[in-house]
This record gives structure tokens, sequence and C-alpha cells, in this order.
């Protein structure tokens, strides 16, 4: 039962003994151990669920990016993708030249691209 998940006033109910008893059964290696297995295979269990949701997910965001009929609803889809693949927000970062002064300025463009490319869509 502790193995199952089971809280030990159940086991102490079932098994009809004292909470100091299941207490020491809870404590033993082999139980630890089970308990510990168990869970470490429910995690893995979920997490091929949700691996196999999250194609099914991205597929979704994709199919609105394409076919949506606001330009909104395309746009926060294509932002969304951008920044689940690592095209997060804008940042602008500045290299120093000789002395210290600005020698060129970088900016890294990914969501500005992408509302640029929305707003000449949605005036088509």
């Amino acid at each position: 039962m502790l193995v199952g998940g089971a809280r030990h006033s159940e086991v102490m109910k079932a098994c009809k003994v004292s909470q100091r008893q299941v207490t020491r059964w809870a404590a033993l290696p082999e139980v630890r151990q089970q308990v510990e297995s168990v869970q470490a295979e429910a995690e893995r269990s979920a997490r091929d669920v949700l691996v196999t949701g999250a194609r099914e997910a991205a597929e979704a965001v994709l199919e609105v990016m394409r076919s949506a009929d606001g330009a909104g609803d395309r746009l926060r889809a294509a932002l969304a993708v951008l920044d689940r693949t690592g095209h997060g927000p804008t940042e602008k970062r500045e290299v120093s030249g000789p002395g210290g002064g600005p020698q060129q300025t970088q900016v890294v463009i990914a969501r500005d691209e992408a509302l640029a490319i929305a707003r000449r869509k949605g005036d088509e």
C-alpha cells in the first residue's frame, strides 16, 4: 500500500497497526526504494504523454499561425513559435571599440520582424 501511494492513516486502518509501525515500514530501505521506483516510473509515463501532446500542440499553433483570420491571432501564434524556439524578445547589444566608445550596435529583431511581417500581411 505504501508503495502504491497510500497515506499512513489508510495503511494503519487496513492493516490494523499503529502509526509507529507504519512509520517503521515506510523507513525500510526496500520500501523507500520501491516508492522511489514507482514515482520515477509515474514521472516517466507522464513525461511521455506530454511529449506526445507537445507535438500536437506545436502543430496546432502553426496551423493558427498559417490560417487564422485575424492578423492578431496569427501574430500571437508566430510569437509563441519564436519564443519557444529561442528567438525571444528583442534585445540591444553594444560592442565597445577602442577608448570605450560604441563601435557597433547589434539588435536582435526576431519579435520586431514578426510584427512587421504581420502588419504587412494585414494590409494586403
